[in-house]
């Protein structure tokens, strides 16, 4: 199955860019810090966006101008120029800082930033290797009709610590009469076969814990497959396109339901994955939400800052056809 390797970063920025950002209680009162968001890795460029915090009951909100920033980004020890545009650009937010090129396997992000009157702040990172998957099968469940089934098959690098991630969107259209609908949606999966996923014990039932995937973003570390082949196997409902005709008081009505499938696999870097990870406890912790339970902070490898610098790299297969209902 063909993938396309190369995707720019603004699909993993629409994944994480509205989530809420948790501080340690002790922290809320001190001044104003350095925001820090790059995902170096895809894409012919990497985006470098800068933002300040604002400390809780603040009435006055100051101006900040990430452009005026003293920026620096530095690749395998040699700093590189950076670009800076108004406006957005394929791939680019507005009003951020780029350079262009790709990186390859391997090489070592680390940038500098510092603004205004708020304490310099640096972070690094490693671009892991991409995430290629020795094949990819939808099928309908052998057992349950009902279900459609999405067999990953990959192998584990043995040599390093790989993290992984994987999500599926599900394309609907709907035609009616000659009108023409289209929604893009990601995929819910059950996984209570699927044990690199399914992390759920008694004991969580007992606490009140769910283990849903935020935003549908489903990611896991080699610990349990390291240097192994192996099948993820993902089960969702299967959705049969239809075509009809029928009789209404206003006149004959011909519809069609079609479905198709888009998987995009993630190879993290581990400030990545811990990232993902903290924000998935987040949104689990139902006794948080209750107040019945402390709120982890959000993870951040950005030092005297907050955000993250995180390698990330990314593929996407085309818009698969659904199967058929027989």
């Amino acid at each position: 199955m063909r993938l396309n390797k190369y995707l720019s970063g603004a699909a993993i920025l629409s994944l994480i860019s509205s989530c809420t950002y948790y501080i340690p209680l002790d922290n809320v009162n001190e001044p104003s810090k350095l925001v820090l968001y790059c995902y170096p890795g895809n894409g012919e460029n990497t985006v470098v966006r800068l933002s300040r915090s604002l400390p809780v009951g603040s009435k006055n909100i100051p101006e900040f101008s990430a452009e005026r920033a003293e920026v620096h980004f530095f690749l395998n020890g040699e700093e590189q120029p950076l670009q800076w545009t108004d406006d957005s650009l394929p791939g680019i937010p507005a009003q951020s800082f780029y350079r262009p090129g790709r990186l390859n396997d391997k090489d070592l992000v680390r940038i500098t930033a510092a603004a205004d009157e708020m304490k310099a702040v640096t972070s690094s990172t490693v671009v892991p290797a991409p995430f290629l998957a020795d094949s990819i099968r939808m099928e309908r469940e052998p057992s349950d009709p009902g279900k459609l089934l999405f067999r990953i098959h990959f192998t584990d690098r043995q040599d390093t610590d790989n993290y992984y991630a994987v999500r599926v969107e599900c394309r609907q259209t709907n035609y009616l009469n000659g009108d023409y609908k289209e929604w893009i949606y990601a995929v819910n999966f059950d996984l209570d076969k699927e044990p690199l996923l399914n992390t759920n014990s008694g004991l969580d039932d007992i606490l009140m814990r769910e283990e849903n995937y935020y935003q549908d973003l489903y990611f896991w570390d080699d610990s349990q497959i390291r240097g192994k082949s192996y099948t993820l196997r993902l089960r969702a409902n299967y959705l049969p396109d239809s075509e009809d005709t029928y009789d209404t008081p206003e006149g004959e009505v011909y519809t069609i339901y079609k479905y198709q499938y888009r998987i995009s696999l993630y190879s993290l870097s581990e400030e990545f994955y811990k990232y993902l990870k903290s924000m998935n406890d987040q949104h689990n912790n139902e006794l948080g939400k209750t107040e019945l339970a402390p709120i982890r902070a959000t993870y951040t490898n950005v030092t005297n800052g907050i955000g993250l610098v995180g390698g990330c790299r990314f593929t996407q297969t085309g818009w698969l056809d659904n199967l058929p209902a027989e």
